[in-house]
């Protein structure tokens, strides 16, 4: 299995307590990649899981992978808007799957929600659906990852891409769509009036039932070759 963008690679490893014979995790931020490499370590996964340096857009000019295919390719939650060209994300996804039985899996937040902010009871259209030339700046005074610690380089950027450009890329490649699923849930509070369930693992829903009947939180996409 290929992971690409794995962050600290912690999603990566949990593929192999499911089964995955060997895991390889892509991302382009050294210390995640230190950082997985030293967790796979102490859980004892070193000899199957193997973690990469590189940026996915130019992972074809990886000399480690290339030559590479793999069953599964995968990639998961909050990966697509630091991205600025789908095209070559597609390329990739489709260069390094196995020829005859590849699988490519992409679970992420959707698009539509995307463009959602405000507060809990008054909802804006804030950002664009449709893709841009530029990336939209944001100020980010923290982390999803540990609020309660302040950034020093506080801007980051995101490029917007919605969900027929994602489809199109992958089939423009020849990969061939088997499902497309939207769900009304999220594993993260990612906007406001997003609760979690209690007793649901992970799951996070809108405690209006109007707004959880209205906007997709979270797609998924199963494509293979052929």
């Amino acid at each position: 299995m290929l992971h690409l963008q794995c962050h600290f690679g912690q999603d990566t490893l949990s593929f192999l307590r499911l089964g995955a014979e060997t895991v390889v995790g892509v991302d382009y931020s050294s210390a995640s990649i230190e950082a997985a490499s030293r967790l796979a370590a102490e859980m004892g996964y070193s000899e199957r899981a193997k973690f990469v340096c590189f940026s996915v857009l130019t992972l074809l000019d990886c000399a480690e992978l290339r030559d590479q295919r793999f069953d599964l390719v995968i990639t998961n939650e909050g990966v697509l808007g630091w991205l600025s060209d789908l095209h070559e994300w597609s390329h990739v996804v489709k260069h390094y799957l196995d020829p005859v039985q590849g699988i490519f899996y992409i679970f992420e937040f959707h698009p539509f929600a995307r463009v959602l902010d405000g507060g809990e009871d008054n909802l804006e259209f804030t950002y664009p659906y449709f893709p841009t030339k530029t990336p939209v700046e944001h100020d980010s005074p923290e982390t999803y990852a540990e609020q309660a610690v302040p950034l020093k380089n506080r801007k980051d950027y995101e490029w917007f891409h919605p969900v027929g450009e994602i489809i199109n890329v992958l089939l423009h490649v020849g990969l061939r769509l088997k499902f497309l699923h939207e769900y009304p849930f999220s594993t993260f509070d990612q906007l406001p009036g997003v609760r979690r369930v209690e007793g649901a693992d992970r799951r996070y829903v809108f405690e209006d039932e109007k707004k959880r009947r209205a906007i997709p939180l979270m797609f998924s996409i199963l494509a293979c070759v052929g």
